[in-house]
């Protein structure tokens, strides 16, 4: 085995003072040399065409290409690999090049303290940079950069954030779209967005790249202010396009239509919309067959009848109008349950306090009434209401005017009025329904409620004709004896209740009395009731209280509505009803019998015996 022996001396050694693969140092210039395979002396380190060798081994810097160890700050071509372990590469023209050969995978490892914290590498031909499972891969043929696992190579969807609320990115400049995939944007400032324009556009979007006048929206500020913008947006990218919306500097909306889901607004319409099945709130143009220009519509369609409602209320609201779709509109009561004002499309009938109208008007409620309250005279009030069966009219009920009147008026002049003391007074003749006779009679007043004086000019008619009679037969001679009696039977007298009003102006009456009347038939064995001279009434009568009632004030809400009506006060009072049947009168009914005489036949009677 041949002896290496490492040499030095002054200068560059020569051929023959050394064997192939012998070291020299030259201490002079401090370069090393040594002997190749073919004879030749070789400089190790400064520019050899080639070098084999297992492994270089040193403690200094190495220094290929170059003679410094900074050859960057140098500006020289060469790499230095100090001593310290930095590795400097300086190159013109040309640039460092990373071979992976053939399979995906790291091509530089980034290490500190031995544990490896990124990496640079290559997946199905495409670049990446990473640490662990945070990298991103760059697709040249893509023109893509998206998210990756730098661990596998697998993309991570969603789950790498770009900056954060302590670090984040100053400026964000892109020409293409941006896809949010939450479509959120969220910010811990004050701002999520911020465009400052003052007079230009702050957003401006476009249908197509080949006009201004193709923009589909824009936020523009106007011209003298940074803080106001107005929201445009049009239609029709073929040609300068119409404004279709707008939101002002001031909140207003300025719109062709509107649809929220199949709800539609629109305005200046010329037909109104068919059957589509929205529902639409419109306002008509002068053009419009059946509204006036500015006419505002609530229209509810659809392929089924559909309502319109009207709530209110707090905290729960409640129903107040309804509109149906057969055209029946119902107001509801306080507590949006009932509808008391309801009016019948079908039937054109109008219900206030039902729901079901079997009149034009038909009035339902405790004491249903119409109130005529007279502006020109204040607290002047009159009344129509039904009470307990009853109907009453009632003019100036609470009595704040005097000599009120309630008239009836026909083809323009008066035909009968009630005035203020009760009197019935007609301007033509009163007639009964039907002629005078058993089947269908009409008597004025009756056996317990009997006029006081008749005053007549001519004299009452009696109907005598001869063809509405039969029996006709002269006075028997008993019939004469009780007509003369009759005669001697004449008295005078006065009323009762007469006297207790006026005392000794009562006035004296003169006649017969019933009771002697009906003695005088009875002697002759006749008996009085078969002569219509003598009246026998029989009636039942029956009394009923009628409570007091406390005077109440009405009741309102806080917003001013009767909640509660006012009730008038009342004494408490007895009232008589009469009954001409004791079937038709109640348990405790007094029988009452009046005896009375018609006059006009009892003077014949006495006349015919004379």
């Amino acid at each position: 085995m041949t002896t290496i022996k490492l040499k030095n001396g002054s200068g560059a050694p020569l051929a023959g003072d050394l064997v192939q693969g012998e070291p020299a140092l030259d201490l002079t210039n401090k370069r090393l040399y040594t002997e190749n395979s073919s004879g030749a002396v070789i400089e190790v380190g400064t520019n050899p065409t080639s070098l084999t060798t297992g492994a270089v081994t040193t403690t200094g810097n190495l220094l290929v290409g170059n003679t410094v160890t900074d050859p960057a700050t140098s500006n020289v071509n060469g790499v230095a690999i100090t001593a310290g372990g930095e590795v400097i590469a300086s190159l013109n023209g040309v640039a460092a090049q990373f071979n992976r050969r053939t399979s995906d995978g790291d091509i530089a490892v980034f290490k500190k303290g031995g544990t490896t914290v990124g990496s640079i590498g290559v997946l199905s031909s495409r670049f990446y940079i990473g640490s662990g499972d945070t990298g991103l891969k760059f697709s040249g043929a893509d023109d893509l950069i998206s998210p990756i696992d730098a661990s596998d190579g697998t993309g991570r969807d969603a789950a790498i954030d770009l900056g954060s609320s302590g670090a984040r990115f100053k400026d964000l400049h892109l020409s293409g779209t941006v896809n949010a995939g939450g479509g959120t944007i969220v910010s811990s400032g004050s701002n999520a967005f911020s465009s400052k324009a003052v007079g230009g556009y702050a957003i401006q979007a476009y249908q197509d790249a080949t006009s201004a006048d193709h923009t589909a929206l824009d936020l523009r500020s106007d011209a003298t202010t940074s803080t106001r913008f107005l929201i445009r947006g049009y239609n029709n990218a073929a040609a300068t396009p119409a404004e279709v919306f707008s939101v002002g500097a001031d909140g207003t909306v300025t719109a062709g239509g509107l649809d929220v889901d199949n709800l539609k607004i629109q305005s200046g319409l010329t037909a109104s919309p068919t059957n589509d099945g929205a529902n639409y709130i419109f306002r008509s143009s002068s053009a419009h067959a059946d509204y006036s220009g500015g006419d505002l519509i609530i229209q509810a369609r659809s392929s089924a009848s559909r309502d319109i409602y009207m709530v209110t209320g707090s905290p729960t609201p409640v129903n107040r109008l309804q509109v149906k779709g057969d055209g029946d509109i119902s107001f509801y009561d306080t507590a949006g349950a009932n509808a008391k004002f309801f009016w019948d499309a079908s039937a054109e009938s109008l219900g206030i306090g039902t729901s079901s109208p079997v009149q034009l008007l038909h009035l339902r409620s405790n004491t249903p009434a119409i109130e005529f309250d007279d502006s020109a005279f204040a607290t002047v009030r009159g009344r129509i209401y039904s009470n307990e069966g009853n109907l009453l009219l009632e003019a100036d009920y609470n009595n704040a005017r005097n000599s009120s009147n309630i008239a009836f008026n026909v083809d323009g002049s008066e035909a009968m009025r009630v005035d203020s003391s009760g009197n019935l007074i007609v301007s033509g003749d009163v007639l009964p329904t039907t002629d005078a006779g058993f089947a269908g009679h009409s008597d004025l007043g009756d056996p317990a409620k009997r006029f006081e004086d008749a005053y007549v000019r001519d004299g009452v008619t009696t109907g005598s004709d001869g063809r509405d009679k039969q029996d006709i037969e002269e006075l028997s001679d008993a019939e004469q004896r009780v007509a003369v009696a009759c005669k001697g039977l004449l008295r005078k007298w006065r009323w009762i209740d007469s006297v207790e009003a006026k005392g000794d102006d009562a006035r004296i009456h003169f006649g017969i009395i019933a009771q002697d009347l009906q003695d005088a038939f009875t002697a002759e064995g006749l008996d009085a009731g078969r002569y219509a001279m003598f009246i026998s009434s029989t009636w039942w009568e029956s009394t009923e209280v009628i409570p007091a009632v406390e005077a109440q004030e009405a009741v309102v809400d806080e917003e001013g509505n009767v909640v509660e009506e006012a009730v008038e006060g009342q004494e408490e009072r007895t009232v008589v009803h009469t009954h001409n049947t004791a079937e038709e009168a109640p348990e405790g009914s007094v029988e009452r019998t009046r005896l009375g005489v018609r006059y006009s036949e009892l003077l014949a009677f006495i006349i015919a015996a004379i």
